[in-house]
């Protein structure tokens, strides 16, 4: 830097003035060319080949974890199939039972009716059934058939 300046007729430079000039950086670094500040401390940073290792392990271990929960999602939808199935069958039957239900409270009624048409005309005829305490108590002998009539569900 010296020989610089004693072709340009700076020879009066003293040495320390040369020395202060050498922390200057003899080019300047483009925009693009900038380096990134270097770390201070603190532990190495990973490389690639263990970055690739770790993706790796997350994947099997990932992959792992989905082949589970798939397994676990069959598993419930095969149960769930089961189980709409049982209710599809259930309700066939319900709809089965609900229909004898109905039949039965309808000849329910009519033996109920038929029961009081005899009594009439037991009645008017002074007809005595033997074993049979009396026909005019119509309430005992329709009793069952009300209390059948009365719990079965009506659809």
């Amino acid at each position: 830097m010296a020989d610089i300046f004693q072709t340009m007729g700076m020879e009066s430079l003293s040495a320390s003035e040369d020395d202060y000039m050498s922390d200057v950086p003899t080019q300047t670094p483009h925009r693009k060319q900038q380096t990134a500040p270097k770390r201070q401390s603190g532990p190495p940073l990973a490389t690639k080949a263990d970055l690739s290792g770790m993706v790796t392990d997350l994947n099997a271990f990932f992959t792992a974890e989905l082949a589970g929960l798939k397994m676990e999602l069959n598993t419930l939808t095969g149960r769930i199939q089961a189980k709409e199935e049982v209710i599809q069958d259930l309700r066939a039957q319900h709809d089965a039972v609900a229909k004898q239900t109905q039949e039965l409270v309808t000849t329910c009624s009519q033996l109920n009716a038929r029961v009081g048409q005899l009594e009439d005309m037991a009645r008017q005829r002074n007809i005595k059934v033997k074993g049979d305490p009396g026909l005019s108590d119509s309430r005992r002998i329709a009793a069952p058939h009300k209390d059948v009539a009365a719990n079965c569900p009506t659809t």
